[in-house]
């Protein structure tokens, strides 16, 4: 019996990397059609794409990165790299030490919302939910958005330690909001809900991403920021 939960185990560990492999992100989008490919997207190998004349789309996969122009309406495969099955290995292990990490750690800090709070819609790779601690990794150049909950109120982000107005508001009814501090080392920043601290939140610069998914993945892990490598692992359902 223990050796098929091994055989088991095995043969899910194995497919979560060959899925993740077939995955294509959405690293950056321009043109009329943007906004139905936001950045950090993630996006099945196979699926339909319907791209206007002026689009652009930066996509990064297992074999790194690529630009796709429009006009066009057809599917895209993605691609891996010649040492595909290396690869696959290597996502096995980064899940799994991500597993492993956050069974240490214990769940993500953070902090709750009352039970009629509308509920976040699952974010894209790169949209930070600021009731979640983090760490919570962004590479220059790739936009970031911030998500909450609480948009019934007044809000903001205040980097910890800086100027009094160097901080980021979120109207009442604003769900979302774009992020945009330049950054060159780990912050913090503390969230504000109708002029209460509610919690923080760390943000880490990466590099950006370049050789494919794999790359990625391994700079998430390194920095701790397994919301993102959950979602990367999400692409396998």
């Amino acid at each position: 019996m223990k050796t098929v939960r091994l055989v088991f185990m095995a043969i899910f560990w194995l497919t979560l990397g060959e899925a993740a492999l077939a995955a294509l992100i959405v690293i950056r989008a321009e043109g009329p059609s943007a906004s139905s490919y936001p950045a950090g997207r993630i996006l099945d190998s196979g699926q339909p794409l319907s791209l206007r004349k002026g689009d652009r789309l930066t996509l990064l996969d297992g074999a790194g990165t690529r630009v796709v122009a429009g006009p066009m309406v057809g599917k895209l495969s993605a691609s891996t790299s010649v040492g595909a099955r290396g690869s696959i290995d290597e996502l096995r292990r980064i899940f799994s030490r991500s597993r492993e990490r956050r069974s240490v750690l214990g769940a993500s800090r953070g902090f709750a919302m009352p039970p009629d709070a509308p509920q976040i819609l699952p974010p894209s790779l790169w949209t930070i939910n600021v009731h979640k601690a983090g760490p919570w990794c962004i590479a220059p150049g790739i936009p970031v958005s911030l998500v909450r909950d609480d948009a019934y109120v007044p809000a903001y982000l205040e980097m910890r330690g800086a100027e009094p107005n160097s901080r980021l508001d979120f109207p009442k009814g604003a769900r979302e909001v774009s992020f945009s501090y330049p950054m060159k080392n780990e912050s913090r920043f503390t969230y504000f809900s109708s002029n209460r601290p509610m919690g923080e939140l760390t943000i880490r610069p990466i590099q950006p991403p370049q050789s494919g998914i794999v790359e990625l993945a391994q700079q998430f892990l390194e920095n701790g920021c397994y919301e993102q490598i959950d979602l990367i692992q999400s692409v396998t359902g």
